[in-house]
């Protein structure tokens, strides 16, 4: 029994234990190299991004104010999910260079189990897909309401006494604790 065009050669055992090995070195180094240069353009990402709102921040024009949960927000909420962003492109750009490599393989051996194969994958990845489709739907309320409890942890920090003097601990506890849960 063969299997493609590779099962009519005749491989020795240790010729094929050096060629697995080989083949595991070769992906390890690759995804070493992957890793670290995601990783770069992850951090030099942020990096620019804050360097971006530190000058919006100082050549701001008109004299309008800096208003701080903005910049917390951007800083702390929007900032490292672009950046994470540019890691996972990265690091998908690669496993998509590997699954084309290993599926043209799987393909030229034994097409007829590929396709099953494929075919589960396909079912998975629907189910996959309407599911993140349900989260990305709550999601994008997320920046909004983290600004929304920033802004609010800030306005209570800045009039601190008045609500003690007002008596509005109960009015504000409760406004905080709503932003708190909707940002969950």
């Amino acid at each position: 029994m063969t299997f493609g065009p590779l099962g009519q050669l005749d491989f020795s055992p240790t010729f094929l234990v050096f060629a697995m090995v080989a083949v595991a070195l070769t992906r390890a180094g690759g995804q070493l190299i992957v890793n670290v240069s995601a990783t770069y353009a992850n951090e030099r990402m942020n990096f620019r991004l804050r360097r971006l709102a530190a000058f919006d921040m100082l050549l701001r024009s008109g004299g309008e104010a800096v208003i701080a949960s903005r910049i917390n927000t951007l800083l702390g909420e929007l900032f490292p999910k672009a950046s994470s962003f540019c890691f996972v492109v990265a690091q998908f750009l690669s496993n998509l260079i590997q699954i084309s490599v290993i599926l043209t393989l799987i393909f030229t051996l034994a097409w007829k189990e590929a396709l099953v194969g494929l075919a589960g994958f396909a079912l998975v990845g629907g189910v996959v897909l309407l599911l993140n489709r349900k989260v990305a739907a709550i999601a994008t309320n997320i920046p909004n309401e983290y600004l929304a409890l920033a802004r609010g942890v800030e306005r209570i920090a800045r009039n601190l006494l008045l609500i003690r003097v007002m008596d509005l601990r109960g009015k504000e506890h409760g406004h905080l604790v709503g932003s708190a849960k909707r940002y969950q």
